[in-house]
């Protein structure tokens, strides 16, 4: 590789390779739950018994409760609105990569469903603050957050 020559992969190495970085080959993983999460790019959580289910692919030793501990109580994990807006539990260390990752089209679609839906930066400010009021009191699951938003509207 030193030559400058290019590097040859097989497709049969790349799959190898994604299959270990995923902590699916067939050596089941001992990593932490954290390092799971990391090394999968963040693991889907729309329904949480699907990511706990993916995390438990990837390491078997893992059950529901440790998932959700690592959630609400040791707060390794975050659920948050990342890739393609969806759901994923990602590691709280890391929420900022992510965050600054994916800025560019965050705004890009942020932008675009303001003029869609004629929101003003009035608008914006009024909903930040609303969020930020409702959240004194502590994290709220997303469903209360809606229904205090509501009830402040």
């Amino acid at each position: 590789m030193s030559d400058g020559s290019p590097l040859r992969v097989t497709a049969a190495q790349a799959a190898a390779f994604r299959l270990q970085r995923q902590h699916l080959a067939l050596a089941r993983s001992h990593a932490s739950i954290v390092d799971v999460v990391r090394d999968s790019a963040g693991i889907q959580a729309q329904v949480q018994s699907a990511a706990e289910m993916a995390i438990w692919t990837r390491r078997r030793e893992t059950r529901r409760g440790d998932v959700r501990r690592a959630l609400w109580e040791t707060r390794e994990l975050v659920k948050t609105s990342a890739m393609r807006l969806t759901l994923h539990l990602i590691p709280a260390a890391d929420l900022a990569i992510y965050i600054e990752a994916m800025r560019p089209a965050s705004r890009h679609v942020l932008a675009r469903w303001q003029g869609r839906l004629k929101i003003t930066a009035a608008h914006v400010r009024t909903l930040i603050d609303t969020v930020l009021d409702a959240l004194g009191d502590g994290a709220l699951p997303q469903q209360e957050l809606v229904a205090r938003a509501k009830r402040r509207a």
